[in-house]
């Protein structure tokens, strides 16, 4: 499969975008306010959404292996957190997981998943 091919299947599923990225709340800081009362951490029971990357595969390269899988994920994954700072000391700190479409493709081709 080609990279225009590839992109045009990408387009299809997710829409004109370049990366693909989740985020959840991981936890930040409440309760300051304008009377002086400080603002206290807090953490979030928000599970870690999975990246739904489920149903490319299911149409590039089904007969794709957990290993494979595996393999090209961790080298695509880039893990983030970022923290939003409100007023009175608030704060609130998400956790986010992106993947970039052109380098999952050059990882399917690396690791023999999709031949170009």
């Amino acid at each position: 499969m080609n990279y225009d091919n590839y992109s045009k299947i990408v387009h299809e599923l997710y829409g004109n975008v370049k990366d693909y990225r989740v985020e959840w709340t991981i936890g930040g800081t409440s309760g300051g306010n304008c009377w002086g009362d400080e603002a206290h951490p807090f953490h979030t029971d928000d599970p870690e959404p999975e990246l739904d990357l489920d149903k490319l595969f299911e149409v590039i390269c089904p007969n794709m292996t957990f290993l494979q899988y595996r393999k090209v994920i961790a080298s695509v994954l880039k893990r983030s957190t970022e923290t939003y700072e409100e007023y009175y000391g608030n704060s609130t700190v998400n956790g986010a997981k992106e993947v970039n479409f052109s380098e999952l493709y050059n990882a399917l081709v690396k690791f023999g998943v999709i031949q170009t």
